[in-house]
């Protein structure tokens, strides 16, 4: 599945793309173009939808094009604060080296994990159990009086 997520005012070939596809319990969503503050509101409503729905495991693979400004870093953020508080994890991989020293200068290593290739952030992430959409659980708790 395939988005074109930017205002069509912005240039074709800078608007950002947005690609899904689940691995087993992973889902690997895949960027390009400019993920700037246009981009940001899609990002965040796409991803947190995805998280909702009960994901657990999201892959974020920079494509070779693809640009992070400041605004688009907070969509990542967003996600992975959420999945931080549903114990869940995010990697993101395939970003330059550039978007990489600037998610640490301002301060978000700590949330935002960085992987050269899809394959090593596979495989960090890797579940032992199934923790997709069909596998959630919602727990109800039971209350005795």
């Amino acid at each position: 599945m395939s988005f074109d997520l930017a205002p069509s005012a912005a240039p074709a070939e800078s608007r950002m793309q947005m690609g899904v596809v689940p691995a087993g319990d992973v889902l690997i969503v895949t960027l390009g173009g400019l993920i700037d503050a246009s981009a940001t509101g899609p990002l965040c409503d796409a991803l947190v939808a995805h998280v909702r729905a009960g994901w657990r495991r999201i892959v974020i693979e920079l494509g070779a094009g693809a640009e992070v400004t400041r605004p688009g870093l907070r969509g990542f953020v967003v996600a992975a604060k959420l999945l931080q508080a549903r114990q869940g994890q995010m990697r993101i991989c395939g970003a330059t080296a550039a978007t990489e020293a600037f998610a640490a200068r301002e301060s978000f290593r700590h949330l935002l994990r960085f992987d050269p290739e899809r394959a090593v952030s596979l495989a960090r992430i890797a579940p032992a159990v199934s923790t997709g959409p069909a596998a959630a659980t919602h727990f109800r708790p039971e209350f005795s009086a």
